[in-house]
């Protein structure tokens, strides 16, 4: 993780040693708070002896609403393409309606992850306020995981620490967004973007990939 964050940064401020011959018109670096919101699901992939079990996973694990906030950190390469960073807590979450036990239901499994984007921007349009596409790359460092469930015979909520995870994940980034300048080096961005999970949860006979869908808000200083 230490390696990734070095490599990250070491990223960022090479373009400011040549800034000197830079002919840019605008402020290159710029720092922001984001919030999102999160649409998570997961991916179930089996070995060949555990198939069975995929539609009985599929019929009682639903959708749930997670969240992520931090920091980002933005650099303009050129008129076009910019490269962007982070450091962000997030919780994605999991539920399920049932379970196999007598009397549970209503399981939710909440993640939380250090997250370390790095994005690359497309500016598809470059005026007053800017269109681009991103893609790029999230590495999640594991930090907690916490189990809630409902006993249906008296009501009661009952919470737990969940199993260890893979201390890395690792997910592939698409998106688009918009940047609005707001007040002088202020700007305000909104973005949506897809993160897909190369790396599973855990290493089990059955591996859950989480996916995503995270509409983000951003107020960014321009330097």
């Amino acid at each position: 993780m230490i390696k990734v964050i070095s490599i990250i940064l070491v990223l960022i401020t090479l373009p400011a040693f040549g800034q000197q011959n830079d002919s840019l018109k605008f402020n290159n670096l710029k720092l922001g708070l984001s919030i999102s919101p999160s649409f998570s699901s997961r991916y179930l992939k089996a070995e060949s002896d555990a198939q069975a079990n995929l539609d009985y996973f599929d019929s009682i694990e639903m959708p749930h609403l997670g969240y992520s906030f931090g920091l980002n950190l933005g650099y303009q390469i050129s008129k076009r393409f910019s490269i962007n960073s982070g450091l962000f807590f997030a919780n994605r979450a999991q539920s399920s309606k049932s379970a196999s036990l007598a009397n549970i239901s209503n399981f939710t499994n909440n993640i939380y992850y250090l997250d370390l984007p790095l994005k690359f921007n497309y500016y598809l349009l470059y005026k007053k306020s800017k269109l681009y596409l991103t893609g790029g790359a999230n590495f999640s460092y594991f930090l907690a995981n916490n189990v809630s469930c409902r006993k249906e015979s008296n009501n009661e909520v009952l919470s737990s620490k969940g199993d260890d995870l893979n201390s890395i994940n690792i997910a592939g980034i698409i998106g688009i967004g918009i940047d609005v300048p707001i007040y002088k080096r202020w700007t305000f961005n909104f973005e949506v973007n897809y993160q897909h999970a190369f790396t599973p949860l855990l290493n089990t006979p059955i591996e859950r990939y989480l996916y995503s869908f995270n509409p983000t808000i951003s107020l960014f200083y321009r330097f």
